[in-house]
């Protein structure tokens, strides 16, 4: 469906309807933006636990919203954007092409149990291509099983049959190439092979590529189609356009015919003229499959009965009294995360060397000396953090040095902090995004979430299984489960953590952004190092209830 410029039907209003309508099986969309990201989002999840949903977006690089149109900016990079239209369901895509061939495998096959893949075929190279292209995508394949040039139907059907009765096995990608002076009946004979086998085994996605192989995806839609074929004058099949005849690398897969339904349940095979482009939608349906498995268990969120949400309010509209938007300071941030169950390690001012001694005495040693200037905050790299100070000698001298190499104490802001124990130090962050809404953020500190962008994300609000999830799916994760013999975190206090962050900007939409850096996960708890927090009058709510057109 094309609605042009979203005169009064939008992306939203055509997913309530695809929703509802027992005729649609899978739904493809064409986006350029999202004028209402939140009603998307909640709209996309209901929509994906009943049928496919496979969004390309054009656009993403710049280009204007159509004229009289608001669309929200968002802080967040289009990488961040897909990560979480894809935890809602949304199949994301990146061309058309690909949104086709998504949706003829979606539309055709059965969804697939796993990742683990049997190729099989006539040719050994094709098959290796294939091999490797499920290797790129993440899917676990088998090794491809070579039936060689001179291979039959018989053969082909044969093959087929055992890789479906084979419990190792989630999907079977097929393989062919023609032989020299193959004809068309040889196609038909094929495709009849293939769609027998695959329908004595309906609960396996079956696909095919096919190189140059003329008629066979033709012959694969017409040996499972009940629809009347076309003859000559002397009763035989006309013959293919000249496209067909070449196997045309660049038409699409072939087409979805609505008069082409199979007998007897049987389901249409999809063949795809490249290795590449199959594995890659068998990758996306992998990745479908597994959220819907995960969407009938999201888990919940969690209730702490230390959490005091009426104190935190309280807190936060006497706070908003005095402005539109503050960044709190120490003593504020400190005493609303404490509502929430969330301990931040103190860190006392010291202007001079005599304060630093007194807040050290008052905390008491070992202590870290840490200068808060902005280009020197968590850059123990540079200096500007010395840690395991045990008396007030070690803690002088320490202070004579910072100043000597940074400057005076007022552009340096030293401050004294306890010392925590050694652990992993990561950086959890919630921000309410203007388009996407409320989203949790997980990386490791310093470079590898700086440099490298390796943070993960997931919408607010976050479910115990969520935590899980998002704890692991950063690159680095291996650091906090005990990489090269190093001692495992404790991950369970890391989750923790991350859901009361996440009750607490749920639960008061006034905290637009929330930063604990660094948070030094332990191997028996942790200790929260830094912390920021942003307040703002909560933003007015469009995204509920439905929508009202306009009258002319």
């Amino acid at each position: 469906m094309s609605s042009g410029n979203r005169a009064d039907v939008s992306g939203n209003d055509v997913l309530q309807y695809w929703y509802d309508d027992p005729d649609t099986d899978v739904a493809l969309m064409y986006l350029e933006s999202i004028g209402n990201p939140r009603k998307f989002t909640r709209l996309a999840r209901r929509t994906a636990a009943a049928k496919p949903l496979v969004v390309v977006q054009g656009a993403r690089h710049g280009g204007a919203a159509p004229q009289g149109h608001a669309v929200r900016a968002t802080r967040l990079p289009h990488a961040t954007v897909s990560a979480l239209l894809r935890q809602a369901g949304v199949i994301r895509v990146d061309t058309i092409t690909e949104l086709v061939d998504a949706g003829l495998l979606l539309a055709r096959q059965p969804l697939p149990s796993g990742p683990r893949v049997a190729i099989l075929g006539n040719s050994e190279s094709l098959g290796l291509l294939t091999y490797d292209a499920c290797l790129a995508e993440g899917l676990r394949p088998l090794p491809p099983l070579d039936l060689t040039t001179a291979a039959s139907a018989e053969d082909f059907h044969a093959a087929l049959a055992r890789a479906l009765a084979d419990d190792g096995c989630d999907a079977v990608v097929v393989t062919a190439i023609p032989a020299v002076g193959e004809t068309s009946a040889a196609d038909q004979a094929l495709a009849e092979a293939l769609r027998s086998a695959a329908a004595a085994a309906p609960a396996k996605p079956v696909l095919v590529v096919h190189v140059e192989l003329g008629g066979l995806a033709e012959a694969l839609s017409a040996a499972a189609s009940t629809a009347p074929q076309p003859t000559d004058v002397a009763g035989h099949p006309p013959s293919l356009p000249a496209s067909a005849e070449r196997g045309d690398p660049h038409r699409p897969a072939e087409r979805l015919s609505a008069a082409a339904q199979a007998p007897d349940g049987a389901r249409l095979i999809p063949a795809f003229p490249a290795a590449e482009r199959a594995v890659r939608a068998l990758a996306e349906a992998v990745k479908y499959a597994q959220w819907r498995r995960d969407a009938a268990d999201p888990g919940k969120v969690p209730e702490y009965d230390d959490i005091d949400q009426k104190g935190a309010a309280e807190l936060i509209d006497r706070l908003l009294a005095s402005g539109q938007g503050l960044t709190l300071g120490t003593d504020e941030t400190c005493a609303l995360l404490s509502r929430y169950g969330i301990g931040v390690r103190r860190a006392l001012p010291a202007p001079t060397p005599d304060d630093a001694a007194e807040a050290a005495r008052a905390i008491g040693y070992p202590v870290a000396l840490k200068a808060t200037a902005p280009h020197l905050r968590h850059r123990a790299d540079l200096g500007g953090v010395r840690l395991d100070l045990a008396d007030e000698e070690q803690l002088r001298r320490a202070y004579a040095e910072l100043t000597e190499m940074f400057g005076k104490p007022e552009e340096l802001r030293p401050v004294v902090q306890g010392m925590a124990p050694r652990g992993v130090d990561t950086v959890v962050r919630a921000v309410i995004d203007p388009a996407a809404g409320a989203v949790l953020s997980f990386g490791l500190a310093g470079a590898a979430s700086q440099l490298l962008g390796d943070i993960a994300h997931r919408l607010i609000p976050v479910t115990d299984r969520e935590a899980t999830s998002l704890v692991r799916s950063i690159r680095t994760a291996p650091l906090l489960f005990g990489w090269r013999g190093s001692a495992p975190v404790d991950t369970p206090a890391l989750e923790e953590l991350m859901l009361r962050v996440s009750r607490l900007v749920d639960d008061h939409p006034e905290v637009v952004a929330v930063t604990l850096e660094p948070v030094v996960v332990a191997q028996h708890g942790l200790s929260v190092l830094g912390a920021t927090v942003r307040l703002a009058p909560p933003p007015v709510r469009d995204d509920l209830g439905p929508r009202t057109l306009p009258v002319y």
